[in-house]
């Protein structure tokens, strides 16, 4: 799991045990075999899904908010369907941190 953390940048191991469980749930991963470590098996062919880029529009921290004009410094890749987006042209993303 701390292998998973360092790659995706999750601060804590339960981020990267929250996000298997999420895919042995959905089907994409299979169950470890007793006793072996860092054993997944990806289930099914990978599909080629609709992915929208999502502009982030900064840095803002956890808590209370505070007015801050934000510019557009990068885009994430995500697949609509999984947040419900229908037109992703009034979307936009902000990175959140502690």
């Amino acid at each position: 799991m701390r292998e998973i953390c360092d790659h995706f940048g999750f601060r804590s191991p339960n981020a990267a045990t929250d996000h298997v469980k999420a895919l042995r749930k959905k089907g994409y991963l299979a169950e470890n075999p007793r006793g072996k470590a860092r054993n997944f098996q990806m289930i099914g062919a990978a599909s080629v899904k609709p992915v929208v880029k999502i502009p982030v529009y900064g840095t803002i921290p956890a808590g209370l908010s505070t007015e801050k004009i934000q510019e557009k410094e990068r885009t994430v890749p995500i697949d609509p369907g999984i947040f419900g987006i229908r037109n992703a042209t009034y979307t936009y993303a902000l990175d959140v941190r502690c």
